[in-house]
């Protein structure tokens, strides 16, 4: 088991590579062994928590939660 952690820059500087930061993420928890674990840590946004995961999920619902924040940071869904 291997356990990933994903760091993602919301920064309105960064704001030309969100879709790029949020892709890459997507892809990648996609392609993880179901046994896997992976976390998401978004800083440069609002601070507050989106999804408080206790003690943590797992990669069957990590997608929706970066779906979500697709969806609050660019305003679209996909």
């Amino acid at each position: 088991m291997t356990t990933t952690v994903f760091l993602m820059d919301m920064s309105d500087s960064m704001k030309a590579q969100w879709s790029q930061e949020i892709d890459f993420v997507q892809q990648s928890i996609a392609k993880m062994p179901a046994k896997n674990q992976a976390g998401v840590v978004v800083f440069g946004a609002d601070a507050k928590i989106l999804y408080d995961a206790k003690p943590h999920i797992g990669t069957d619902k990590l997608p929706n939660v970066v779906k979500n924040i697709r969806e609050k940071r660019l305003g679209r869904t996909f």
